[in-house]
């Protein structure tokens, strides 16, 4: 084997080993972006849940003292 193409063969051994090191980073980037979209879905779920009247509150099959329970939660709650 030739020095350029030891040189090829270590460097691409080295951008293998910086993707693989970078894997579990990108993966809890992703769980934490993953977390921040679903906590800000449920605030606007149970900030619309809160705007409904009686009537709608009646159709969806929930009542006044169920949305109280649900709007009271935390956001990181489910």
């Amino acid at each position: 084997m030739s020095h350029i193409q030891q040189i090829k063969s270590s460097n691409t051994y080295s951008e293998a080993a910086l993707a693989k090191r970078q894997r579990p980073i990108l993966a809890m980037a992703r769980r934490i972006f993953d977390s921040f979209y679903l906590w800000q879905t449920r605030i606007n779920d149970r900030r619309e849940l809160a705007g409904l009247d009686e009537r709608m509150l009646k159709d969806a099959g929930t009542s006044r003292d169920g949305v109280l329970r649900e709007t009271g939660k935390p956001f990181w709650r489910s």
